[in-house]
């Protein structure tokens, strides 16, 4: 018997005919930004790249061709006030949702699959009707953020022979083709006779 069998029947047994073909993931493995859902009805993971629409040069590495795309989780979890044992718990957990969404501040997730770092919530959304008042419902759609580091090239800044020498260029005269150019100690020259 598999763990999805035995969650299926657990289901069955705790819900009756209600629960049908879904299963109901209850884990504690599960974490949006540090807040614990006391069940997962669904996840939906994406990791997309793109690739460019050009074409590619025989022999040219592929990989410089693709980049990867925010990960992206959509994630259906309920909370309930009987699961604390006091009334009002679901405002706290939903105000502690609205709570970490307005910082705007990267945090990490867990789900069934793998953990993620650095993801915002781009949107939630909760449905309170007559038969829910007292648990919570929350989709959500939380997105990546790449975050990157640059190199400010200020580490080889002062060695010429590897960042090349600085040179005033103001303004250089032009000339008719096949007249002038650069000289061998590498300076310009009009073409013209000197003196």
């Amino acid at each position: 018997m598999s763990l999805i069998d035995l969650a299926g029947g657990a289901a069955e047994t705790l819900l009756g005919d209600v629960a049908g073909p879904y299963v109901l993931l209850f884990s504690n493995a599960r974490s949006i930004g540090g807040i614990i859902p006391n069940v997962t009805v669904r996840e939906v993971l994406t990791d997309e790249d793109t690739i460019t629409q050009h074409p590619v040069e025989s022999g040219t590495p592929i990989a410089d061709h693709v980049f990867a795309n925010p990960k992206i989780i959509e994630m259906s979890s309920g909370w309930s006030d009987s699961t604390a044992g006091y009334p009002g718990y679901v405002q706290d957990v939903y105000q502690a949702i609205l709570a970490l969404k307005a910082t705007r501040e990267p945090f990490d997730v867990s789900t069934g699959k793998r953990a993620y770092q650095n993801m915002l919530f781009g949107n939630v959304t909760a449905v309170t009707d007559e038969q829910s008042e007292h648990t919570l419902m929350v989709t959500a759609r939380l997105q990546e953020v790449i975050i990157t580091t640059t190199d400010d090239g200020s580490s080889n800044s002062t060695d010429p022979q590897t960042t090349g020498s600085s040179t005033a260029g103001g303004t250089q005269p032009s000339t008719p083709y096949g007249q002038g150019g650069i000289d061998g100690n590498g300076k310009f020259t009009s073409g013209a006779p000197s003196g």
